[in-house]
Parts: structure tokens; sequence; C-alpha cells
């Protein structure tokens, strides 16, 4: 995915927002990284969510109501009951083959870094209490390697 710098990100659980990324951190950003411009110490969580095909239980309270119907026409016994759930089925075959009877979503939303641990404690992710929140350790100054003089030779 491209990047996407200059969004105001919204806190999915607090609303609290942000600004992504100015262009200087941006630049550090490496090219197989999938946040884009979210703010450091943000979160992106992605919720799937797999429910009944709404279209899948109106097609079968069709097929249950055109069984029944036929049922009555010809009158009630186990033979003519099967005869017309054959005959329903081949009348819905096409409509029913098409309609999956599950439809999944795929939502994906944004945490703020101060709301991240409660939301990990939530789903039940085991986080590390002891550790530095990111946004601290990233913000703390690193030190340059300092090269060791070389030895002296006599």
């Amino acid at each position: 995915m491209p990047p996407n710098y200059g969004t105001r990100y919204l806190c999915s659980l607090s609303g609290v927002s942000a600004d992504g990324l100015d262009d200087e951190a941006a630049a550090y950003v490496g090219a197989d990284d999938d946040l884009d411009d979210l703010p450091v110490g943000w979160a992106r969580v992605t919720i799937e969510t797999r429910q009944e095909n709404p279209d899948w239980g109106l097609l079968q309270a069709a097929r249950m109501g055109l069984v029944h119907e036929s049922v009555q026409q010809m009158g009630d016994n186990p033979q003519n009951r099967r005869l017309a759930e054959i005959l329903v089925d081949g009348q819905l075959s096409g409509a029913m083959e098409s309609t999956p009877r599950y439809v999944s979503t795929r939502e994906d939303v944004t945490i703020a870094s101060v709301y991240v641990g409660h939301a990990l404690a939530a789903l039940g992710v085991d986080a590390d209490d002891d550790a530095e929140p990111v946004a601290e350790a990233i913000a703390e100054p690193v030190a340059e390697p300092v090269a060791e003089a070389p030895a002296a030779t006599t």
C-alpha cells in the first residue's frame, strides 16, 4: 500500500485524534511498513467477522413456504413432502447456489497509544507491563557509538 502521509487519525475507543507522521519522520518509514503514517505508539487493529447472510435466510424462508404450499395442495404425507422439497429445490437451485450462507466483513480501527494497553488487556493479549511505552523509548536520544582508538604500537 503506498504511503498516505498527512492523515488525521481518530481513536476508535476514545475519539482522540492525532496527525499522522510528518514528512521528516515519514522518510524513515520502511517500504514494507503497512502502517503508512500511523502515529508512533498507535495501533491498527483489523476486525474480521462472519455472519449468516440475510439473503440466505430469506431463501430458506421462501423454500419452506413454497414446500408448505405444495404439500397443502398435494396432500400431507412423507412422499408428497419429499416430492415438494425436490421440486422447490429445483426452482430455487440457481439462487441457492449463488447465495453464500455466510458473509464476512473486515474493518480496520485505530487505537491511540494511551489506550493500546487497555485494548490488548480487554482482548486477552498478554502485554508486558514492565515495558516502557514505545513512544517514550523512541523519543529518547540514542548515543552514537564511539569508535575505539587504535592501540598504540611501539
